[in-house]
């Protein structure tokens, strides 16, 4: 929904049990978003998180079980065929992605956003595909090992494409963007915060957007335009449950 606030063409792909369907893509077109749902029979997912009042992750409660059973067959033929940008997360098993990244044209671009630091390894065996990665602190650790959010980031732009972009966010902390040998880092702007979850959901939607629409902009605006659109969506968006 981030990317269709800005104008974006956006379809979503994913799996719905049956009975859940024809209620998840009414939600979807009422964000601005193509449904494309796939129905699997299982638990409905969900995700409900608390966080303190600075944004931190005290306690998340998921139920993403469903996606596990996803496979690569189910997912190629709505993923196939377009040449459009496409965004990947780490709820679908790694193989499934690996498999899928490998069968998708090799000039389409790949932006990957991480889902949880439980899951954000399965993303390890497709990131030198990815034009873009965007994780935050907890997350960069897995796969880039404890460092500050510059040697993070350096270290995991050296893994994606040639080109590519990794921006590594800390909450209100100092936040990195990185690509090639470049990089710069930023703190988001202070906000009174009202709800933090998914406020990294907006800063990826803005890098990826901007990757995807903009070019020639410098790496500080960049990191500027995507961390005051999570710290925008933070201030405005009144806390909610999430599903």
């Amino acid at each position: 929904r981030h990317l269709a606030v800005r104008g974006a063409d956006v379809g979503f792909v994913g799996v719905q049990p049956p009975a859940e369907l024809t209620l998840m893509e009414a939600q979807l077109r009422a964000e601005g978003v193509r449904p494309n749902l796939l129905p699997l029979a299982g638990e409905v997912p969900g995700y409900t998180a608390i966080l303190s009042p600075a944004g931190d992750l005290l306690v998340g409660a998921a139920a993403m079980a469903l996606y596990d059973e996803v496979t690569a067959e189910l997912l190629m033929p709505p993923l196939g065929g377009s040449d459009a940008p496409l965004v990947l997360d780490a709820n679908f098993p790694g193989q499934v992605l690996q498999t899928v990244v490998e069968s998708l044209d090799d000039s389409r671009r790949l932006f990957a956003a991480a889902t949880s630091a439980a899951k954000v390894g399965r993303l390890a065996g497709c990131l030198g595909r990815f034009d873009a990665l965007v994780l935050n602190r907890g997350e960069a650790v897995v796969l880039a090992g404890a460092g500050s959010v510059a040697e993070m980031a350096g270290a995991l732009a050296g893994r994606v494409r040639p080109g590519g972009y990794v921006l590594v966010s800390d909450g209100p902390g100092e936040a990195a963007l990185a690509t090639g040998g470049d990089c710069v880092t930023a703190s988001p702007p202070p906000v009174r915060l009202f709800n933090a979850n998914g406020a990294g959901d907006a800063m990826a939607a803005a890098l990826f957007w901007g990757l995807a629409d903009v070019a020639g902009t410098g790496l500080a605006t960049r990191l500027d335009h995507a961390l005051s659109a999570g710290a925008d969506f933070a201030a405005s968006t009144p806390a909610e449950p999430s599903r």
